[in-house]
């Protein structure tokens, strides 16, 4: 069977989490199993999207979640990395600007413009 590159074989999920993997999250500069600080924008609603309408529909799904992450440099400087918004599925929780958070089975996707998705199974509150 022949695939086009960005096509996803049968063996992978289907959809778009199928082309979510770990090792994105490392390549975009973050380490999974560290903790994260809550930016303090709120956050974004996802919607259920309807594929008959072609339209959003009103059941929320799941919340975007704008989050930073220290990264110490080889030189022992700590950076700041700019945010990123991470997809949890689930209620919204209770966050309030420069909380400690932790995500449960993060994961990254990147496409050939380098740009990041990232998705989490849980967000859990630190501090």
């Amino acid at each position: 069977m022949l695939l086009r590159n960005n096509q996803a074989t049968p063996s992978l999920k289907t959809g778009f989490q199928g082309y979510m993997r770990q090792d994105v999250i490392f390549s975009a500069g973050m380490h999974p199993q560290l903790e994260f600080k809550y930016s303090g924008v709120a956050p974004e609603p996802i919607q259920t999207w309807d594929d008959a309408n072609r339209k959003y529909t009103d059941p929320v799904i799941g919340y975007k979640y704008s989050v930073v992450q220290d990264v110490v440099g080889d030189d022992s400087t700590s950076y700041q990395q700019n945010p990123v918004m991470v997809r949890v599925d689930g209620a919204p929780v209770n966050l309030s600007f420069g909380d400690t958070i932790k995500f449960e089975n993060l994961l990254g996707y990147r496409n050939k413009s380098y740009k990041y998705s990232f998705q989490a199974s849980a967000i859990k509150k630190v501090k």
